[in-house]
């Protein structure tokens, strides 16, 4: 069979077109696999890794704070925020949840889980001890006495780490799941190729392919074949 070199464009938009079809194939398949709640929870891994496992996941997250939260919303905490985290993630109820449970449950630690929770957010120990009859017993600082800026350090402090991890496990989610697409589009198509006698580097092209491709697929088809258009009229 020849090869006509002004005929590589139509069938690299064929085959741009085919790929992205089976990469929103796949992102539908992926879509549909949200109600697994190991898939759903993409990402929770980065927030508190004891509450999903992921090859390579590396540091602690939030897990100084559990403490505090278990404190405040009960054993459960760790279900709560997982629940919440599948209904909206960064985006809904979730980070009110946890700063608001990491204050009301810091006051309810005792004085060494508190110090430890403390000294994990980076203030040494005798400044997490200065903090506690602030943060524990309100009440029986004098009134004339102003708070610490180690207090306002603190809530600062929490507040970044919170934010800084929705933001990590926001972006794991997203990566995770075109990972988990990527890997339904190269099934199906090294399922498809076989049947259709492919040769393996072609279903090994369309699959990988097929999830990158997906977004920009009918722009760069219509850029190639109008290549393809113009190489027939020289």
């Amino acid at each position: 069979m020849s090869f006509h070199p002004e005929s590589l464009p139509e069938y690299l938009a064929t085959v741009s077109l085919a790929a992205a079809g089976l990469g929103t194939a796949a992102h539908g398949i992926v879509g549909n696999l949200k109600l697994v709640p190991w898939v759903d929870l993409a990402g929770f891994e980065r927030l508190f890794p004891q509450g999903r496992g992921w090859p390579g996941a590396r540091g602690k997250g939030l897990a100084p704070m559990l403490p505090a939260l278990e404190a405040a919303y009960g054993p459960d905490a760790l279900a709560l925020l997982q629940g919440h985290y599948r209904s909206g993630r960064g985006r809904g109820e979730l980070p009110r949840l946890l700063r608001q449970g990491v204050r009301m449950g810091v006051p309810l630690l005792d004085d060494a889980g508190a110090v430890a929770l403390i000294t994990a957010l980076g203030l040494s120990e005798a400044r997490a001890r200065a903090l506690l009859p602030w943060l524990r017993h309100p009440e029986t600082v004098p009134p004339q006495a102003s708070p610490p800026a180690d207090l306002a350090r603190l809530e600062s402090i929490i507040d970044a780490r919170i934010d800084g991890a929705l933001a990590l496990a926001e972006s794991q989610y997203g990566a995770q799941l075109r990972l988990c697409a990527s890997l339904v589009a190269l099934v199906i198509a090294w399922g498809v190729g076989e049947a259709l006698h492919a040769a393996w580097w072609h279903r090994a092209l369309v699959g990988g392919l097929a999830v990158p491709l997906a977004p920009v697929a009918n722009d760069l088809a219509a850029a190639l074949r109008q290549a393809s258009q113009a190489l027939r009229r020289r």
